[in-house]
């Protein structure tokens, strides 16, 4: 069966009535479901996936689940919703003004995090030259190739979800938490999928309703979102305004003030952008502070590094900005207050390479030629620019991981383990680890993941998927080897130093 969202066209609105009775008799519709109706299924700190109170275009207000795909639209035209509109507001300025619709008990604005070092307000007061400028980034859309979605099946009490996910593991949290299962009666497998970038991090509405659906008419459920309902209710990368205040003293930055507001929607957290600033140089008096804006938009999700892109491009910009006003190179001024340090921490670096890859990168692009000011009085059409920018951003593997390594009597090597591959080569990769570790072709090893079945794994997120689930890879494929030669030594009468 075929599942789809019936949406709201309003930015905020209470649903006072839902009207499904046309809707039913259109032939092969199976079930229709919405807030005076469905099941209680937690979701994200709320009790139900159907609110009282509609808070974004393209919220989820009904759903409708038919015998073909024709069918279900045909329903979905035919609902009668009755709202009662209430005032909203989506943009970040507009959220944090005097006088806005106060979407939560204590504002819309909430502190997300703050850091300090030094005296930023005295550096920035004593400098020679400041520079204060007012950043805006734009709201950013995932559009992966494969959009959100699930399918849902029950075989009695148990249930096996199929979902393009960046972590099966995550998914059955979220299926564990909304249908109040044991872990079980709960399988979730992920076996290829086109992309995620970051959104694809748990369960949706779209996994819990092909649940609750499956259940309900005892049949396959299939819900994944089309692409116009992927850019409503998937998720975002939030638009910011970020206000910088940089300061320039006997030939260094003297102090830096960076704040930002984050339009983090519906979203219960927030990506911030602060993080660039609070790690990337080395400033001695330095102050940040990060605030959640809420608003009557789509919740925001993990999107490439979240926030640090949105805070790179303010960062980098103002560094331009005084390179420019104090007649600086960028690149020399960059590379005066490159880090020794990780300067929250101070913890040493185990390897950085950041000044070489300045070197390379002018050298490959021509710094030399550029001209303080850019290319002027030229009657071109065509023109080159030159321009340089940093990035930071954290990565790095951890526990907990797993993973079983078999070896079979035809010399070939089975390797299972609970993770997926989201288009990053992670089967490859786990099989040049066991073939290396055992001394066979790497054809003769097959990786199975994506599936809760096999030992756990974690998200794929971060940079951390081989990172984490490499080491366990190499400590089974070791294991395995040891208990094979343990055994071999045993039938060949031989110490198992001497096998190999």
């Amino acid at each position: 069966l075929h599942a789809r969202f019936l949406r709201s066209p309003h930015a905020r609105a209470r649903v006072l009535r839902v009207d499904t009775a046309r809707a039913e008799a259109v032939p092969g519709v199976r079930a229709i479901l919405h807030r005076f109706n469905a099941p209680k299924s937690a979701f994200r700190g709320e009790e139900t996936i159907f609110r009282e109170e509609v808070r974004f275009v393209g919220e989820e207000v009904a759903a409708v689940c038919a015998e073909t795909i024709e069918a279900v639209e045909a329903a979905l035209r035919l609902i009668e919703v009755r709202y009662e509109v209430l005032p909203h507001v989506v943009d970040i300025e507009d959220a944090i003004a005097d006088g806005a619709p106060r979407l939560e008990e204590k504002g819309n604005t909430s502190d997300a995090g703050s850091h300090s070092r030094g005296d930023a307000k005295r550096a920035l007061k004593g400098a020679d030259t400041v520079v204060e400028a007012t950043y805006r980034t734009s709201t950013q859309l995932h559009n992966s190739l494969e959009t959100h979605g699930a399918v849902a099946h029950w075989d009695g009490d148990r249930l096996t979800v199929w979902e393009s996910t960046q972590h099966v593991f995550g998914v059955r949290e979220g299926l564990r938490t909304a249908l109040r299962l044991p872990y079980s009666r709960l399988r979730v497998i992920c076996e290829y999928m086109g992309g995620g970038f970051g959104s694809k991090g748990g369960a949706g509405k779209y996994t819990i309703l092909a649940a609750l659906l499956a259940r309900q008419t005892g049949a396959p459920v299939r819900c994944v979102y089309t692409r116009e309902e992927e850019n409503l209710a998937a998720g975002n990368r939030s638009a910011t305004l970020q206000h910088v205040a940089i300061g320039w003293r006997r030939g260094r930055i003297s102090g830096l003030e960076h704040t930002s507001y984050s339009n983090s929607g519906q979203g219960k957290w927030v990506a911030n952008p602060t993080g660039p600033t609070n790690t990337l140089y080395d400033i001695a008096d330095l102050s940040t502070r990060s605030y959640r804006v809420v608003t009557n938009a789509g919740a925001l999700a993990s999107f490439r590094a979240p926030g640090y892109v949105e805070g790179t491009f303010a960062l980098e910009s103002a560094l331009d900005e005084l390179a420019d006003r104090v007649g600086v190179d960028p690149l020399v001024l960059r590379r005066r207050h490159a880090a020794k340090v990780e300067p929250m921490t101070g913890k040493r670096y185990t390897l950085k390479r950041l000044l070489d890859c300045y070197d390379i990168g002018a050298k490959e692009i021509g710094w030399g030629r550029r001209r303080p000011g850019g290319t002027r009085g030229s009657t071109s059409q065509r023109r080159r620019g030159l321009g340089l920018a940093s990035q930071i951003w954290g990565g790095g593997g951890g526990p907990p991981a797993y993973a079983t390594v078999h070896l079979d009597p035809d010399g070939s090597v089975v390797v299972r383990s609970g993770t997926q591959d989201i288009g990053t080569g992670t089967r490859t990769i786990l099989a040049q680890i066991v073939a290396e570790e055992l001394g066979v072709p790497v054809g003769d090893v097959r990786v199975e993941i994506g599936d809760t079945e096999a030992p756990y794994g974690p998200i794929s997120a971060g940079s951390l998927t081989v990172a984490s689930v490499g080491p366990a890879v190499r400590l089974a494929a070791a294991d395995a080897r040891e208990q094979l030669l343990g055994a071999a030594a045993g039938l060949f009468e031989v110490r198992k130093s001497e096998l190999r």
